[in-house]
């Protein structure tokens, strides 16, 4: 899990909790991640602040990720490739 020190660092230094979904081998927890990232994301990680809908979809810096948090802008998607597809 590429993004847990990132993860960890931003829940400790802003002092809040981010909620962590296993999708694997949990059905419920697919399913909400399905509806939540539709015509968003297509894999994960995926973060959604559900307040505002802002989300970040894939790996992202500390930087790009605390913006999230904090609710300056994001919505931050993978590149895509020629036919719509992630490189």
């Amino acid at each position: 899990m590429a993004m847990k020190p990132s993860v960890e660092r931003l829940e400790k230094e802003l002092g809040i909790q981010i909620q962590k979904l296993e999708t694997w081998h949990n059905e419920e927890n697919q399913k909400k991640f399905e509806e939540l990232a539709a015509n968003k994301c297509m894999g994960v990680p995926f973060f959604i602040n559900t307040d505002n809908g802002e989300f970040v979809c894939g790996e992202a810096s500390f930087e790009e990720l605390k913006a999230w948090a904090l609710g300056e802008g994001s919505n931050k998607q993978p590149a895509r490739g020629p036919e719509g597809k992630t490189p």
